[in-house]
């Protein structure tokens, strides 16, 4: 009797293990995907800005947006457009409120 309590608590908590560590890896995985997106996007914004000086608007959006997709594609990273539109745009307004704060203090 004592040994099916020890089998089923051992059995509970291999399956509360399991849990645990899929959850904890997705949760990584989230983390490491962002933390890219968040570093590409800003990248991208740059590289735009300096590669796309005469385009303006959505279309240097959209060359910033390829950019994106185009280097998350290479290490294998799904994210969708909608994602990378709004990582860019994040970047671009946090990259002017950077620009204006250094010439604020210039």
């Amino acid at each position: 009797m004592e040994q099916h309590i020890i089998e089923a608590v051992l059995t509970a908590l291999s399956a509360i293990a399991t849990w645990v560590i899929g959850y904890v890896g997705r949760a990584i995985v989230k983390l490491v995907i962002s933390k890219h997106l968040e570093l590409f996007a800003t990248q991208a914004v740059h590289f735009a800005e300096d590669v796309y000086k005469d385009v303006h608007g959505k279309t240097k959006l959209k060359h910033a947006c390829e950019w994106v997709s185009e280097r998350l594609k290479r290490i294998h990273i799904n994210v969708s457009q909608k994602d990378v539109e709004a990582a860019v745009r994040s970047a671009y307004n946090q990259v002017k409120k950077d620009v204006q704060e250094d010439l604020k203090e210039a």
